[in-house]
Parts: C-alpha cells; structure tokens; sequence
C-alpha cells in the first residue's frame, strides 16, 4: 500500500521515487523538524507556487539547510525556471557536495537546455553518490538518463 502511495505521489509532482522518500525522511540535520516545517514541507493539493512561496519563507528563516535548495530548486525545475533551478542546485552543491539529488536534478536540467556534456557529468557524479548511499532507486534514475543520452 505505502509503495502504491509513494509512486503514485511521484507520478503526480514529477520526483523521483528515491527523491518522495527523502522527502518523507527528513533529517533533522538538513531541515530541522518545526511546527513552521510541517507547513512547508509539499503538502498534497497545494499549487507548485504556494510551495514555492513556503520554501521561499524557510530558506529566508534557514539559511544554512541544504535540503531547502534542493526542494525549492525541484519546483523551480518542475515550473521551468531553469536559471533559478539552477542557481539552487549549484548552492546546494556548494554547501553539501555529497547530496546527489542536487547533481541528479542539475543533470536534468542540463538535458532541457541540451548542454549534454554537463548532463553526463552530473549524472555520472549522482549514480556514483547513490551506489554509495545504496539508493537503487536514485542510481537506476541517473543511468536511465546517462543512457538516454
């Protein structure tokens, strides 16, 4: 039942299963657990925008977490915004270099503005984080795109 519930909600905000289940599974050390966290954490039925605007909210609050500029990136990357996608994941990066979303959602981006040589990059450096972490999920989605290209 949890598995049909976890791909379904991937399916709909367009994230990877790997990626619902971090969210899921927040570590206390990315994003501390608040009662203003429980807000913004991706409810289901609200618009890309309203989330946006909640992460826009904790990030201004929070700074130093990691997992707030990957969580706002995907929405930028989902609305298209790919310079402000962008900009999130390479800040993300910058604090955490060992996050593979960040490289995994970059690659993504990369492949949208058809710079395949930085995709492949990216990519190659989110399968070799996620066999690290064990993240089978995380490591078949980066090689379905290496092998896409």
């Amino acid at each position: 039942m949890l598995k049909s519930i976890i791909l379904v909600i991937s399916v709909v905000l367009g994230l990877t299963i790997a990626k619902i289940l971090d969210i899921l599974f927040l570590s206390n050390r990315l994003v501390p657990k608040t009662s203003f966290t429980a807000k913004v954490i991706p409810a289901e039925g609200k618009s890309d925008l309203a989330q946006l605007a909640d992460w826009n909210k904790f990030i201004e609050k929070n700074p130093d977490k990691v997992l707030a500029y990957s969580h706002r990136g995907a929405i930028y990357r989902k609305l298209k915004e790919w310079e402000l996608a962008l900009a999130d994941f390479n800040r993300g990066i910058e604090m955490n270099s060992n996050y593979s979303f960040n490289y995994l959602d970059r690659g993504l981006i990369w492949i949208e503005l058809n710079n395949k040589q930085k995709a492949i990059e990216d990519l190659k450096t989110a399968t070799r984080l996620m066999k690290q972490e064990n993240n089978k999920n995380g490591y078949q989605t980066a090689q379905f795109y290496i092998k896409k290209l």
